[in-house]
């Protein structure tokens, strides 16, 4: 439950709301790519290295999802949904 309330909603305000567009302050084109490897990085102390693979697929889609709807809550409906099919209804790790 946690995961959902706590550690979902902080990744994307962290990542998308804040690392993302500090980013596009001061490069454009690629935030989104460079947002994703700083996040995907973040997942390397994990050890788990399908975790890292889901952190490229799923940040560059997040980060593509909040910049085309300029909108918060689409990219971490996602992010739930797309956690919540790999942990809980179909886990892969």
């Amino acid at each position: 439950m946690s995961l959902v309330l706590i550690v979902i909603p902080g990744e994307e305000i962290y990542w998308r709301g804040y690392i993302q567009q500090q980013l596009k302050k001061y490069k454009e084109g690629d935030t989104i790519l460079i947002a994703t490897i700083l996040y995907a990085t973040a997942h390397l102390y994990s050890d788990a290295y399908l975790l890292v693979l889901a952190a490229i697929g799923g940040g560059m889609a997040w980060g593509w999802l909040y910049e085309k709807t300029k909108n918060f809550w689409v990219p971490l409906l996602s992010h739930i949904l797309f956690d919540l099919l790999i942990l809980v209804i179909i886990p892969l790790l």
